[in-house]
């Protein structure tokens, strides 16, 4: 039993019989429960050192001026008087944000999270690990990256991207063996759990597999020129297939182990690329499927 195999029993009954699922980097307008647990850490933490001020015992401050902070977003965002504001109260402070982060929509989570980390006041620990979350948790499905000196949190895929790769991996599971869902059920562990070379390598072999039971043929490069000569017509979207493969390619036949030394001085792939591998081989093997099915109507 192969590797990747042995990885697929490890998924429960459910995950190997139902649908194969998007990615959760892929998932637009959804806040994974780890997330919003770590996010609500994070803030809450900013709590943890907190002073009356001096002059009156009715204000409390945090070193990464919290307060301030919350008390301008319920101006600015929530459209809020702020004579409308509660007193400055570190236990209702509290429950606000603990409010927005465990139970508000995903736009309101990050709409929240966006105006804090770009707030002036926000400085230290607060601003450095708000921002990191975004890679850590799961990841994301959004990521944050500066435009115009804002920092701006934006989606890794566009919505129609994503409806496309779902409508791909439908059409794939009913229309190919079951040896392709199962390497893009892999593909798709994989990513979730931070692997991203493991997940291109089962996102190529997925489609590599496509390739050769379309083609009746025993390798990748026998499928591709058996393609560019059947569908001549369409010839340069295989040629752009054979780019696309040569990088994965790289990594499905050379495992971290088995790598030479210039391949381990390549740079770490990263989550992005290994979303945009998942979603042109998922692409590609819709693609392909439809071309040999209109040929035999």
């Amino acid at each position: 039993m192969s590797k990747t195999e042995e990885k697929y029993y490890d998924l429960t009954f459910s995950q190997r019989e139902g649908e194969i699922p998007i990615p959760d980097p892929m998932k637009l307008k959804q806040i994974p429960k780890i997330f919003r647990r770590l996010a609500w850490k994070t803030i809450d933490d900013a709590f943890f050192i907190w002073h009356v001020d001096e002059y009156t015992s009715d204000w409390y401050y945090t070193e990464d001026y919290v307060p301030k902070i919350i008390n301008e977003y319920r101006v600015n965002i929530l459209d809020l008087y702020h004579d409308e504001i509660e007193i400055n109260d570190i236990e209702s402070d509290r429950r606000f944000i603990e409010d927005i982060i465990k139970q508000k929509s995903y736009h309101e989570i990050l709409t929240f999270i966006e105006y804090v980390i770009n707030d002036i006041d926000c400085r230290g620990e607060l601003k450095t690990n708000l921002v990191e979350l975004f890679d850590k948790c799961g990841p994301i499905a959004y990521y944050v990256t500066d435009i115009c000196g804002k920092q701006t949190i934006v989606p890794r895929i566009d919505k129609e991207s994503s409806e496309q790769v779902c409508e791909c991996l439908k059409l794939i599971q009913k229309e190919c063996a079951q040896d392709v869902s199962k390497y893009l059920l892999m593909a798709v562990k994989q990513m979730n759990n931070g692997g991203y070379e493991a997940s291109i390598q089962e996102s190529f072999r997925a489609l590599e597999l496509v390739c050769k039971d379309s083609s009746k043929t025993k390798s990748l490069t026998d499928a591709l020129k058996e393609l560019k000569h059947k569908f001549k017509d369409y010839k340069l979207i295989f040629i752009g297939i054979e780019k696309l493969v040569a990088f994965a390619n790289n990594y499905a036949r050379h495992p971290k182990g088995e790598q030479t030394d210039s391949q381990k001085n390549q740079e770490v792939v990263d989550l992005n690329e290994a979303i945009l591998y998942f979603s042109c081989f998922a692409l590609f093997a819709r693609y392909i499927i439809q071309l040999y099915d209109n040929e035999n109507k």
